[in-house]
């Protein structure tokens, strides 16, 4: 009897979902890929391969891995996939397509799986060694919202047509499991009698209760999740990681909103979350969210998944080992606003996230070469007393205002604009998640205060100074302040390392840094703590139907 493991994978998954701009087209896609990635996956299989004969180990964020028994001609296995093929084309309206590798199982899982990854890479690269460019005659009108495919479909403006991939994402547009996951979350059977799903990232951006029409694209993965694939040693294992971590990554989504937008937002007669789930799956999230809960939300999401993974991998063999701890996600944050071509604001929210997880490996590295150090000195008894403890297994995050009519590199920025001649980095992004939560309380604590728009630009201005100057104008300048705020604005120095005020000194690397221009670029965007649960209770005394006693944001015909 020949069993036969079989690896399945959605290449272009990005350009497909966030190929255009507009929030339906983008929901309509991920809704797509989602449903023929679980859903449509599975009945084929079982039609096909009906129980026992396959076995889904696992299927989500744009990969599956399934094995099927007794199957000693790979032909049988080749017309299912081609059979699949045409209907994922079918679907998508050719916007999607995918690519397998076929191997045989002979008892070895964890070398089998490493011999499928590679088929699929050396698959891809023949396949782009073999690509040529799509000739364009001019004979075809363009699609009016991807600019890519030829115009076949009609739409309520009639000077424009789209292609016949964006029409199969406009009619999916209200479909997708994480928004209805999300609404019984929020208790809700009816999405159109209870609350409504944004229509557009103005929608989202006019819910703001600081800067109108800014929101945050919010970007995150696993970190090091290939690694860990890589050793899994069997199928129920591979299964149990893979269900645990997109399980673990939904509810950490869903608790997280739920718990910073109890009540929805009244616009246009509508109750609307102020928040859109883009993309979610497996390790991956992208999701648009009101600007003033940003950072709040990558912290506690970030914590609440690593408390989930913890919790369920804590007694079982293999994952003690490998992530006794739980595992990691880690954000990049873009902030634009709601007007800005989506797919530049995605790309640099990318570039953020990439960021973020440089900083975890260079911390971590860091570590490693420190502790090696310390162990090669002394008697054994020393380098037990001076080893120091590895450090704690954090996500790392990185944000940025990004709200520039055009695409920026922002590691140019940060190296030529952000940091002085000496050295001197006027960023502390990115930041562990311990770092950002911290940063986050003080940057709350200055707000309560009430420390002034005018006072933070003062703050900012000075670290342009030169030489000893800035430090001596940051103690003038405290001196002019409230003794409230002077108090808060100490407090900020010291409990953000900044031991020589604004600057934060690092002995090993003679270099410094500070948070304060960090705290000037949020500034604007950050929202009394107390100004959430007013807005909140806003949202449901108009639900009620009784008037509200704070303003609601004002709307945009």
């Amino acid at each position: 009897m020949t069993d036969r493991l079989v690896l399945i994978d959605f290449p272009s998954i990005k350009s497909f979902v966030f190929g255009t701009s507009p929030a339906g087209e983008i929901r309509g896609g991920s809704a797509i890929l989602d449903q023929l990635n679980r859903d449509t996956l599975e009945r084929s299989l079982k039609q096909a391969f009906p129980e026992p004969r396959h076995r889904l180990i696992y299927a989500g964020g744009g990969s599956a891995l399934f094995c099927v028994k007794d199957c000693p001609n790979e032909r049988e296995i080749l017309d299912f996939l081609e059979s699949y093929q045409r209907r994922v084309s079918s679907k998508s309206g050719g916007g999607l397509s995918i690519e397998y590798a076929i191997c045989e199982q002979r008892g070895d899982f964890k070398k089998e799986v490493s011999s499928l990854h590679s088929r699929l890479a050396k698959r891809r690269y023949s396949q782009k060694a073999q690509a040529y460019p799509r000739s364009h005659f001019g004979m075809w009108r363009a699609c009016a919202s991807c600019a890519q495919n030829p115009a076949e479909y009609s739409t309520k403006d009639k000077d424009k047509k789209i292609c016949r991939v964006c029409n199969e994402k406009r009619l999916n547009r209200g479909n997708g499991p994480a928004w209805k996951e999300l609404l019984e979350y929020y208790g809700q059977q009816d999405a159109k009698k209870n609350l409504w799903r944004p229509e557009s990232f103005n929608d989202i951006g006019a819910a703001s209760i600081t800067r109108k029409d800014y929101i945050a694209l919010l970007y995150a993965d696993g970190d090091a999740m290939g690694r860990i694939v890589k050793d899994i040693p069997n199928e129920e294992t591979y299964r149990i990681f893979s269900k645990t971590v997109d399980g673990a990554l939904r509810q950490a989504t869903y608790e997280t909103l739920k718990k910073l937008l109890p009540a929805p937002y009244l616009r246009k007669k509508r109750l609307i979350l102020p928040a859109d789930i883009l993309l979610l799956g497996g390790d991956d999230l992208v999701m648009v969210l009101r600007v003033d809960l940003a950072l709040r939300f990558a912290i506690q999401a970030a914590q609440r998944f690593q408390e989930l993974t913890q919790k369920e991998f804590k007694d079982k063999d293999f994952f003690k080992t490998h992530c006794g701890n739980g595992l990691t996600i880690s954000f990049g944050i873009a902030i634009a606003r709601s007007t800005q071509p989506f797919r530049v604001v995605l790309e640099q929210a990318e570039e953020l996230l990439k960021s973020a997880k440089r900083r975890k490996s260079e911390v971590e590295a860091e570590h490693r070469n420190t502790s090696l150090g310390l162990a090669s000195k002394g008697s054994s008894s020393e380098k037990l007393a001076t080893k120091e403890a590895s450090p704690k297994n954090e996500p790392f995050l990185d944000l940025a205002d990004v709200s520039q009519t055009h695409y920026v590199d922002l590691a140019d920025i940060r190296e030529e604009d952000l940091r002085l001649k000496d050295g001197t980095s006027l960023t502390e992004w990115p930041r562990s998640c311990s770092e950002a939560a911290r940063f986050q309380k003080q940057c709350d604590r200055l707000i309560e205060a009430g420390l002034r728009k005018g006072r933070v630009n003062q703050l900012a201005d000075l670290l342009f100074q030169e030489g000893s100057r800035t430090e001596f104008e940051t103690y003038r300048l405290l001196t002019r302040l409230h003794a409230d705020q002077r108090n808060a604005l100490l407090e900020f120095f010291e409990q953000l390392g900044m031991d020589a005020p604004p600057w934060r000194s690092t002995k090993a690397k003679a270099r410094r840094s500070t948070s304060a221009l960090d705290f000037a670029t949020l500034y604007p965007y950050i929202a009394e703590p107390s100004a959430h649960l007013e807005a909140n209770e806003s949202a449901n005394r108009l639900k009620a139907g009784e008037p509200a006693s704070r303003p609601q944001p004002v709307e945009k015909e």
